[in-house]
């Protein structure tokens, strides 16, 4: 699969009507990178897009947290820590969802984002 590590281009970003400002955000978008791994096909087909994310936002006050954000903990069986649910697992899903394509030889008509 060919890799693609891209900033985000808030001049396209911004004309999206669910865009967040920078001073609502309080990150700033610089340095913030994506990346996107294509399978090209390319045979006119629709293309099969598989999206999620991995990043946290930040924590504004640590003394409202049971568990250290920053850390992982297991309580009762119950996971703790920023960003343990989230996104992460769905990501994990889908780059084993089109690797189980590309080892059982299962060619998609379109491409696969």
């Amino acid at each position: 699969m060919e890799l693609d590590v891209f900033d985000i281009r808030v001049e396209l970003l911004s004309k999206h009507p669910g865009f967040v400002p920078l001073e609502d955000y309080r990150m700033s978008y610089v340095g913030r990178l994506n990346v996107a791994s294509i399978n090209r096909v390319s045979r006119g087909s629709k293309s099969l897009i598989l999206m999620g994310h991995v990043d946290t936002v930040p924590v504004e006050n640590r003394s409202l947290w049971k568990h250290d954000p920053y850390s992982e903990e297991i309580e009762d069986g119950k996971l703790y820590g920023r960003g343990a649910l989230d996104q992460k697992g769905c990501v994990a899903a889908q780059n084993m969802a089109v690797e189980c394509l590309l080892e059982a030889c299962i060619t998609l008509k379109g491409d696969a984002l």
